[in-house]
C-alpha cells in the first residue's frame, strides 16, 4: 500500500480530528464536505469534490494521492476511480488538471526557456537537475527539440535539496547574468561562478514536489499530463502528439478498458 495512503488510513482509524483550511471562509465550506474533512484527516474541506452521481467524494491530498468516500462516510476506496462508460480514467484527469493549474501559476520570468526558431507545435516544463546524468543527455539534445517545434521551459529541481552542492549550483545558474549559458556550462560538468540572488529554486522545488516530481528530468505537458523521464526527441514528439490527440478527439484520461 501507498505509505501516504497507510498514513491517511491510519489516521482515520484513530479518529483525529482534521483542520479545515484556514484559507476557507465560513461562509464557502459546504457542509457536507466539511463533515467529510473531520473523518478523514488530514483532509480539508477546500480538497473535496463530487466527482460521482450517487453521493462519491474524491479527497486529494497532493497531485498523486486521492481517495474515494462514500456521502455517508462510512468506507473509503483508495485506488484510481474509472468511469465505465466514458472509458476514462477520472483520477489522472484531475491529477493533469492540478498539474495543469499550478504550473500555470508559475511565473515565466523565473524560468529557463528554449524557443522555436519557427512556428511553436508544444510546450513543455521539464523540471530539471544540473548534476542529473539523464538531464545533461536531454540538454544536449535541446536543439532537437527546438527544430521540433517543441518549446521547452525549464524549473530547477536540485533533487539533493536544499544547502546542498546540487542547489547551489543551481542557484549560481539561475542567478547568472547569461542563464543559458551558464545552464549549458554546467550541463557539461564544467564550473559555474557562484552568484547569489533572489532566485526561483525553492519555488520551483516546492512546486515540483508539490506536482509530484520524484526524479529528473520530469517532463509535463502543459495540458497537465505527464510524459516521465528523458527520452530522444522522435520519441517526445510521437508521445505529446498522442497527448493531442487525446485532448483533441477523446478525453484526457481515457483508457482501453477490455470487454
Amino acid at each position: 500500500m501507498n505509505p501516504r495512503l497507510l498514513t491517511i488510513a491510519m489516521l482515520v482509524m484513530t479518529g483525529v480530528s482534521a483542520v479545515i483550511a484556514a484559507d476557507v471562509g465560513k461562509e464557502d465550506i459546504n457542509p457536507e464536505f466539511a463533515a467529510l474533512a473531520s473523518k478523514v484527516p488530514p483532509a480539508q474541506a477546500s480538497d473535496i469534490s463530487l466527482v460521482a452521481e450517487g453521493g462519491l467524494y474524491q479527497i486529494r491530498f497532493d497531485a498523486n494521492t486521492f481517495v474515494y468516500v462514500t456521502k455517508d462516510a462510512k468506507y473509503m476506496i483508495t485506488g484510481d476511480l474509472f468511469s465505465l462508460d466514458a472509458k476514462q480514467n477520472l483520477s489522472e484527469v484531475m491529477r493533469e488538471t492540478f498539474r495543469r493549474e499550478q504550473l500555470h501559476d508559475v511565473s515565466e520570468a523565473g524560468a529557463i526557456v528554449y524557443e522555436p526558431i519557427g512556428k511553436t507545435k508544444y510546450t513543455i516544463t521539464v523540471f530539471t537537475d544540473p548534476d542529473c546524468p539523464y538531464c545533461r543527455r536531454f540538454h544536449s539534445e535541446i536543439s532537437h527539440a527546438t527544430d521540433a517545434g517543441i518549446r521547452v521551459k525549464y524549473l530547477a529541481f536540485p533533487r539533493s535539496g536544499p544547502d546542498t552542492d546540487s542547489w547551489r549550483k543551481a542557484e549560481s545558474i539561475w542567478c547568472s547574468k547569461d542563464v543559458k549559458e551558464a545552464l549549458t556550462a554546467a550541463m557539461l560538468g564544467n564550473a559555474v561562478q557562484a552568484h547569489q540572488c533572489q532566485s526561483p529554486i525553492m519555488r520551483h522545488f516546492e512546486l515540483g514536489t508539490l506536482v509530484g516530481v520524484r526524479g529528473t528530468p520530469m517532463i509535463v505537458s502543459d495540458s497537465g499530463a505527464l510524459i516521465g523521464g528523458y527520452m530522444p526527441t522522435s520519441e517526445l514528439v510521437k508521445k505529446l502528439e498522442e497527448i493531442d490527440k487525446l485532448r483533441t478527439g477523446q478525453v484526457a484520461g481515457v483508457v482501453q478498458i477490455e470487454k
